[in-house]
C-alpha cells in the first residue's frame, strides 16, 4: 500500500469509494470511531444522505447539511488538484531545471516581519516570479514583509460563514509564502503557484495562474472572497474598497511627484474623502492599462499625511495657517 499521507485537521482531501466515485473536501475533524482513526470531511458538494458533522447524537463539526463525510482516515489523500506539483503546461513555459531555485520549505508557526532592508539583499531573495506573476508578488510582498497591519488574515479562525477551503488558503498563504519570505527572504515560484491554483479554481476571478491581473482583482479573489476580511477603505461617496486606484492627469511641469502629491491630487479630482482612518491603505500608482503609466517615477513616501482627507475635519487656512471656518468648494 503507498504510505501514509500527512493529513491533518484543515487539509484538502480526495475520498476513493468502491464505486469509484471521488469526493472531494475539507477534514474538519480526527478522532477514533470503534477503534478506527476516522476523519471527517466537510464535502464540496451536498451528498443526499449525509449529515451535518454530528454523529450519535455528537456535534464533531459543523458545516451544511449533506456535506458530512466519516472514512476511515486510510481512505484520505491529497487531493491531487493542489499538490505541490505544478500544473502541467508550466513546461510549456519554464521548466524549473532552467534557472536556479533553492529550497523553500513550508514554514509553521508565527514569525514575525523583517526590520532590516538588508536581509533581502542579494541573489535569490524576494518572491520569485513566473508566468505573470509580478502584480501578485508585488502585492504579497508590500503586505507582509515588513509588517504586520494584514496579519490578521494569517491567523483568523475559520467561522461558520466561511469557505470549507478557508483554513488551506489561510495555511498555504502562512506557511507557504509569508513565513518562508519572514524566515528565509525567499519564495519559490512554485509556492506561488500553488496559491494561485487555490485562487484561481475557488475564487470568481478566471486566469489567476497564467495571465497578468490587475492588483485589485487579486485582493477582492484573496482577501475579499475566500478571506473575507472587511474592506480596508471607507470613502465619503458609501463605497468601501480594500485599495485605492490614483485618478490623476499628468502634470507637464513634474517629473518626479510623490505618492502624497498623487494622493492629494487624485482624492481632489475625485471630490471624495476618506469617512475614516484606515487601518491599512494598499494605493495603485496612477497608469492607463497594463502598458501605459502616466509617471515613469514616483517618489515613494515613507509617511501618508491623510489629515486633509478624512471627511469632517477641519483644514489648515493656506493664508493664515490656523483651522480653517470655511472651505471652497
Amino acid at each position: 500500500p503507498p504510505p501514509q499521507e500527512d493529513i491533518g485537521v484543515g487539509s484538502m482531501v480526495e475520498v476513493a469509494t468502491d464505486v469509484d466515485q471521488h469526493y472531494y473536501g475539507v477534514v474538519r475533524w480526527i478522532g477514533l470511531m470503534d477503534d478506527t482513526a476516522t476523519a471527517g470531511v466537510e464535502l464540496e458538494q451536498s451528498v443526499c444522505g449525509l449529515g451535518d458533522g454530528t454523529r450519535g447524537g455528537q456535534r464533531l463539526f459543523s458545516c451544511a447539511n449533506g456535506r458530512a463525510l466519516f472514512v476511515p482516515l486510510p481512505l484520505c489523500r491529497r487531493d491531487a488538484r493542489f499538490r505541490d506539483t505544478p500544473p502541467p503546461d508550466r513546461a510549456d513555459l519554464h521548466e524549473t531545471d532552467d534557472f536556479e531555485q533553492p529550497d523553500c520549505p513550508v514554514v509553521p508557526g508565527v514569525v514575525a516581519p523583517l526590520s532590516s532592508l538588508g536581509e533581502l539583499a542579494g541573489k535569490n531573495r524576494g518572491i520569485q516570479g513566473h508566468h505573470n506573476s509580478c502584480y501578485l508578488d508585488a502585492t504579497l510582498f508590500a503586505m507582509f514583509t515588513f509588517t504586520s497591519v494584514f496579519d490578521a488574515l494569517l491567523y483568523r479562525p475559520p467561522e461558520p460563514e466561511d469557505s470549507p477551503h478557508y483554513s488551506e488558503v489561510q495555511r498555504v498563504l502562512r506557511e507557504e509564502v509569508v513565513n518562508p519570505l519572514r524566515k528565509h527572504g525567499y519564495v519559490s515560484a512554485d509556492r506561488v503557484m500553488k496559491l494561485r491554483t487555490l485562487l484561481e479554481r475557488l475564487s470568481d476571478v478566471p486566469g489567476l495562474t497564467s495571465e497578468e491581473k490587475d492588483p485589485e482583482e487579486f485582493l477582492n479573489g484573496l482577501v475579499a472572497q475566500l478571506l473575507r476580511a472587511e474592506p480596508f477603505l471607507k470613502l465619503s461617496s458609501g463605497q468601501e474598497s480594500y485599495c485605492y486606484q490614483l485618478f490623476v492627469e499628468k502634470d507637464e511641469h513634474v517629473t518626479l511627484p510623490t505618492v502624497q502629491q498623487l494622493l492629494e491630487q487624485s482624492f481632489s479630482t475625485s471630490g471624495v474623502k476618506l469617512s475614516e482612518v484606515p487601518a491599512a491603505f494598499i494605493i495603485q500608482m496612477p497608469r492607463f492599462g497594463k502598458q501605459y503609466k502616466l509617471y515613469q517615477r514616483v517618489l515613494p513616501s515613507p509617511l501618508l499625511d491623510v489629515t486633509d482627507l478624512i471627511e469632517g475635519l477641519p483644514r489648515q487656512c493656506t493664508v493664515c495657517g490656523s483651522l480653517a471656518r470655511w472651505e471652497c468648494g
